[in-house]
């Protein structure tokens, strides 16, 4: 199990090894239930939450020389046998990060009596859409096949699964939910946080007045070093995740990098700094989405619209029987995801008959359940505990905690 934590005073000392296991023999699921630790005073400019203890790391497929993981943070003991959730990582399908959920994730769903599965998947551009979401519907089905040996066979309740995905990673979760692979065995729910929902609207593809971080590396100064690695498609090259400019030195230490991912030997290298600028270069040429869905191959503007549908969760929906109960959630001032998106969608379902549920921040921006980290705050109250209850509802778990109560 991962589940080294440094002391206070050791705030940027190295820390120990060891941070995950790949033994699913690994002892038993810590109680009470997973906290992020607070960062440490010594860290710079940019504290970073730390990664949660007590999980177990994976690799679930090997695709052209690459290893894809995932992490699996068991339930709290008292919770068995307990439903699961996949969570999909944002981060505009060039970086974010697999090692470590969310709060509203880590925190809200462990206390709530769910196994939390963090799963990674390659990164454009030198992969596509089309290699992303058989990473995640590979996941899916390894998981199923997997995780009552990991985690014991009575330990957890295989059908009531749920998919999580915020930003471009909420977007990545609908195609995993909509796939026949994943509909064998469909989750009890979707929750669907400030993602992509039409892919073929102008926003993706019209540059957009939003602040971009500056370049952290020297770049030609036609920026063409940078338009030829997002052009290199060499599946060999790929990798799994990659930090922000506002998570590496000198915005923040080392320390606090390697305690936020749960590696502790993880190294913040050129091509990790390369990567970040690349996706800034993406975003002021609002190139991200092309990229992404490889609009070189289609330059018949037809055939490049029906591909850019083909992967929408608007166009999507016109294509399936059902759908699962679906819970829809962004910030109303969201910069990078126009609000109209999600009322779209949730429009849609409704039309097909499907159950969606719609919560909107008045002043949110994008990611703006971030700063929601505990149950204590009023924002948790108002924005985390809803979903939660949905998702509850959904996979029982509700009824079950009350009956879990009452027997104590």
């Amino acid at each position: 199990m991962g589940s080294w934590a440094s002391k206070p005073d050791e705030a940027d000392q190295e820390p120990p090894r060891g941070a995950g296991s790949n033994d699913a023999s690994s002892s038993a699921a810590p109680d009470p239930p997973l906290a992020r630790t607070t960062s440490r005073p010594g860290d710079l400019l940019n504290p970073l939450p730390e990664c949660p203890p007590g999980f177990t790391e994976h690799i679930y497929k090997r695709a052209h020389g690459v290893d894809v993981p995932l992490r699996i943070w068991p339930a709290p003991a008292s919770y068995t046998p307990a439903p699961w959730v996949f969570w999909v990582h944002g981060g505009s399908y060039i970086g974010g990060k697999w090692s470590i959920p969310t709060a509203n994730v880590s925190v809200g769903f462990a206390a709530r009596g769910y196994h939390v599965v963090s799963v990674g998947h390659r990164l454009t551009p030198h992969v596509g859409v089309s290699e992303v979401i058989e990473d995640l519907v590979d996941a899916y089905v390894w998981l199923r096949a997997n995780l009552p040996s990991i985690l014991g066979n009575d330990k957890v309740s295989l059908d009531d699964s749920v998919i999580y995905g915020g930003s471009a990673g909420a977007t990545l979760a609908f195609n995993t939910a909509e796939s026949p692979r994943v509909r064998a065995h469909p989750p009890r729910a979707l929750v669907f946080l400030y993602g992509g929902v039409d892919l073929t609207d102008k926003w993706y593809h019209t540059p957009q007045d939003i602040p971009l971080p500056p370049y952290l590396l020297p770049h030609e100064a036609d920026e063409s070093d940078l338009e030829a690695w997002v052009m290199d498609r060499d599946a060999r090259k790929a990798i799994t995740q990659n930090p922000w400019d506002d998570e590496v030195p000198p915005k923040a230490s080392l320390a606090s990098l390697r305690r936020h991912l749960g590696i502790p030997d993880y190294e913040v290298t050129r091509e990790v700094l390369f990567r970040i600028d690349a996706a800034t270069y993406l975003t002021k040429k609002r190139r991200i989405t092309a990229t992404f869905v490889r609009k070189e191959r289609f330059p018949d503007p037809v055939e490049w619209h029906a591909e850019l549908a083909r992967w929408s969760p608007l166009f999507i929906a016109d294509t399936l029987d059902t759908f699962p109960p679906t819970y829809i959630m962004q910030g109303e001032a969201d910069e990078y995801v126009p609000l109209y998106e999600p009322k779209k969608l949730a429009h849609k379902l409704r039309e097909r008959g499907w159950e969606v549920v719609e919560k909107y921040a008045p002043g949110g921006r994008h990611c703006f359940d971030w700063a929601y980290t505990s149950p204590e705050q009023e924002g948790w109250k108002d924005y985390i505990d809803p979903l939660l209850d949905f998702v509850d509802e959904k996979t029982g778990r509700r009824g079950r905690a009350g009956q879990e109560a009452a027997a104590a």
